[in-house]
């Protein structure tokens, strides 16, 4: 019993084209590595694996690939797909080379003759043309910066730091002294005595 596996190593998925029919009871993770073996895993992120069967098509994420076995009667699609910033990526060689392809005209055009004046025109058009680039398409933010909002009060604490030297001071300074011990309570006749361990 087999899976039939078609594999697209490149972008273009007419390039290329892996057809193979791997042994039932492997995993998604198996097939793709069996297919594509020379793929970096960090290059994993980059592939789009998909289950069809006759009643219609299923994109798995990758982090099912491990416990995923496809049976007989299902193929995998294996395809290499574009990253998050690549559209931005080729703008910005497509920026790059109309910079330099301009910049003579551009320099005719106020009368500059020199190499250097040339060299300078195209770093400003390249500099103008990321101006707008990032405008058009900002640069990705992390996404934990921009939806997690971090609140936190700080100041002098004093911090345990076993099996490490204590700190010597020398003149006027503010300063939270680590603590000698860990801190504990005790409770005397009903009354509750904290101590902070110094």
């Amino acid at each position: 019993m087999t899976v039939p596996v078609i594999a697209s190593p490149l972008l273009d998925p007419g390039q290329g084209r892996i057809n193979a029919a791997l042994p039932e009871g492997l995993t998604m993770l198996e097939m793709v590595e069996h297919t594509m073996p020379g793929l970096p895993v960090c290059e994993h992120e980059n592939l789009r694996v998909c289950l069809v069967t006759a009643k219609g098509a299923q994109i798995i994420e990758r982090r099912f690939w491990h416990c995923i076995r496809p049976r007989t009667g299902v193929q995998v699609i294996i395809r290499l797909i574009p990253g998050k910033s690549a559209l931005r990526s080729i703008l910005t060689v497509v920026i790059s080379v109309v910079a330099l392809a301009f910049a003579p005209a551009v320099a005719g055009f106020f009368g500059i003759t020199s190499k250097l004046g040339i060299s300078l025109i195209a770093a400003g058009l390249n500099v103008v043309g990321s101006l707008l680039l990032n405008a058009l398409i900002p640069v990705p933010t992390p996404d934990d910066i921009s939806k997690k909002n971090t609140y936190s009060i700080s100041g002098l604490q004093n911090a345990l730091r076993r099996d490490e030297p204590v700190p010597l001071v020398l003149g006027k300074h503010r300063f939270a002294p680590p603590y000698g011990a860990l801190s504990y309570t005790e409770i005397v006749g009903g009354l509750c005595l904290e101590s902070g361990g110094n």
